[in-house]
């Protein structure tokens, strides 16, 4: 896999995870006590790992 298509899987997961994060917080009551920032991926993780890290936030 070449570096060009780990940043833009990185770039789609990363929208992904803003999507969600709006759904719910527009879903919710109060979505200020809810969101927090979105915080910046290391360019350095494999893109193996950044799957599992997608399945932990959201378990």
């Amino acid at each position: 896999m070449s570096l060009l298509q780990i940043a833009n899987m990185e770039s789609m997961l990363v929208t992904l995870e803003n999507l969600i994060t709006v759904h719910f917080s527009t879903s919710e009551s109060s979505p200020t006590d809810k969101v927090t920032p979105r915080r910046r991926r290391a360019t350095s993780c494999r893109p193996q790992c950044v799957c599992s890290k997608l399945k932990t936030s959201y378990a």
